[in-house]
């Protein structure tokens, strides 16, 4: 048994020390290829970043305080992996200043040619290619606020008799934006997400997030959204018709006397005297005669009351036969 393990003890050393010089020599070999491949000349397509400074207080860049722009190019690969590694090296950023000269101005576009840019500021370990875009445009927007209203992005329906009993309610129904004037004079609302709801049969209330619009900061990220939820009842009442308009004569030639009302209203709503209130009258004109028929008006509907049919809804003559 000791000499099983003084065998292996002496294998595993040497097995060790093997390894180690195979990993020595590894990274010799390594370094060397490494030197050898850098040394080399590539052509690559690589993005430039090219941002905006000194840009006026209370001022802003529309498209990006950054833009990009793809450039082919030729150099080392010592140049490539120093671009890498550290690209800010490579980041010429664009004077603002230059080319805002008026801040009484609400805003000032500026264009640049990125070739005109690039061999101004570009490194001169590249050789430039080409270079796409050719032309590389920003807006330069003064900051404002504006209040604006919200409106809910919604897909809700109530259960069979249920129904909202008013408009939903938006805490708050408007929010300030502040941004650029050039954006904020776009925008006429904000959006929240999309709610879904179905077979409502409760009311209910929830917290909605608005839609985010680039380079516009929001007074609220979202809004308090709540909507009131009843059950509909269902009446059919019989009303007596007022013929207090109607000449006397004319009330021999007419057989109805009474209307049946149909009508919904919320059960939070419903007071039996309801019934007792609402009116039906027969409003007599000239014309009757003539066109043979007299309508028939209802009053004092009770608020929360919705009339869904009358019927008859006009009163007519007998015909008499000579």
């Amino acid at each position: 048994m000791h000499a099983l393990w003084r065998f292996l003890k002496k294998f595993f050393k040497k097995f060790q020390i093997n390894y180690i010089a195979f990993g020595i020599f590894l990274g010799i070999s390594s370094f060397f290829w490494l030197l050898n491949a850098l040394g080399k000349i590539y052509t690559l397509t690589v993005p430039y970043t090219v941002e905006y400074q000194n840009i006026p207080k209370n001022f802003a860049a529309v498209e990006s305080h950054q833009q990009q722009i793809m450039i082919d190019q030729t150099a080392s690969g010592y140049s490539f992996l120093k671009y890498y590694l550290f690209d800010t090296y490579f980041v010429k950023p664009i004077d603002v200043s230059e080319y805002v000269t008026d801040t009484t101005q609400k805003s000032h576009k500026i264009k640049i040619s990125t070739l005109e840019f690039l061999s101004k500021n570009h490194s001169e370990l590249f050789e430039i290619n080409s270079v796409n875009p050719h032309e590389i445009t920003n807006t330069i927007s003064k900051i404002v606020q504006k209040k604006v209203p919200v409106r809910v992005n919604l897909d809700i329906n109530c259960k069979d008799n249920y129904g909202f009993v008013s408009p939903h309610l938006l805490e708050p129904d408007s929010i300030t934006l502040k941004g650029a004037k050039i954006i904020l004079d776009t925008i006429r609302y904000v959006y929240t997400e999309l709610l879904e709801r179905d077979d409502l049969n409760s009311s209910f209330s929830t917290s909605l997030h608005i839609i985010p619009i680039p380079g516009v900061k929001f007074e609220k990220s979202y809004i308090k959204f709540s909507s009131v939820v009843d059950k509909k009842l269902f009446h059919i009442i019989e009303v007596p018709i007022n013929m207090s308009l109607v000449p006397e004569k004319e009330q021999r030639r007419i057989s109805e006397s009474f209307v049946i009302v149909s009508y919904a209203v919320f059960s939070s709503d419903y007071d039996k005297s309801m019934d007792t209130t609402i009116k039906a009258v027969a409003t007599y004109t000239k014309n009757a005669k003539k066109e043979k028929s007299i309508p028939i008006s209802l009053q004092n509907i009770p608020k929360g009351i919705t009339i869904l049919s009358v019927q008859p809804s006009e009163l007519t003559y007998f015909n008499f036969e000579k």
